[in-house]
């Protein structure tokens, strides 16, 4: 059994995001915002209709997961969203990239000027500029966010 979307104020989310990673709210501009269960919130298109009672799978991106805690952006959330992030981004070299992308974590060195803007929780992981997923920074630790069905092992940069 597939279970609605329900269409959501957008405000608290597109609150979150600017909060957290310095995103401009036009970043969302022009997107509805819709949850789906308790625990997933999507970003999508204004001109879907009435979803309740339809069997749909996807509306959008899935934009953030709610915890009782805390929210987590999802990965693809991150890579479409963040690339113009301004807080919480850290900006990997190549071999820290690769060690990202295949789901291990990094250490940074107390003295790497890096850390000094980094709130612990999730962050925003950038190659060359490019939003490339979402991870968590606890204590000088990367931790990689991605899934382990997208992690890759051997990646050309």
């Amino acid at each position: 059994m597939s279970t609605s979307f329900i269409r959501l104020d957008g405000q608290p989310y597109v609150e979150w995001w600017e909060d957290r990673f310095g995103l401009s709210p036009a970043t969302f501009a022009g997107l509805c915002f819709y949850q789906r269960g308790r625990s997933t919130v999507w970003a999508g298109v204004p001109d879907v209709d009435d979803l309740t009672g339809a069997r749909v799978e996807a509306v959008g991106i899935p934009l953030l997961r709610l915890g009782a805690r805390f929210w987590k952006p999802t990965s693809i959330a991150i890579i479409t969203f963040a690339s113009m992030a301004s807080r919480n981004v850290l900006d990997l070299d190549d071999q820290e990239t690769r060690r990202f992308l295949a789901g291990s974590e990094s250490c940074l060195e107390a003295t790497d000027p890096r850390r000094e803007d980094l709130a612990s929780g999730f962050i925003v992981a950038r190659h060359d500029g490019v939003a490339i997923g979402c991870g968590e920074w606890h204590h000088g630790t990367l931790y990689s966010c991605i899934p382990k069905g997208k992690r890759v092992e051997s990646v050309d940069l």
